[in-house]
């Protein structure tokens, strides 16, 4: 859908298509990864970094995140790192 007024697509919103199209997340886990990297979104726009770029390190870290909470949940996760 072209928007009416002539603007463009908002950042985070070609990064959620990129998760979209190029890492087969469904709209909910997408738009779930944008929340969680809202920093690294906002960086990426500063940067004037391509969204599909900033939508692989998201993918990457947000596959990171899930096989670290699988092996918590298994009780085989490597002890925590103290501050």
């Amino acid at each position: 859908m072209k928007p009416v007024d002539g603007s463009r697509i908002r950042y985070g919103d070609q990064v959620r298509l990129a998760l979209i199209d190029g890492h087969h997340y469904s709209m909910a886990e997408a738009t779930r990864a944008c929340g969680l990297y809202g920093g690294l979104i906002e960086t990426g726009r500063r940067l004037a970094s391509p969204a599909s770029l900033v939508a692989v390190q998201i993918a990457r870290r947000d596959r990171a995140a899930a096989s670290a909470l699988q092996l918590e949940r298994r009780g085989k996760a490597p002890p925590r790192r103290p501050f």
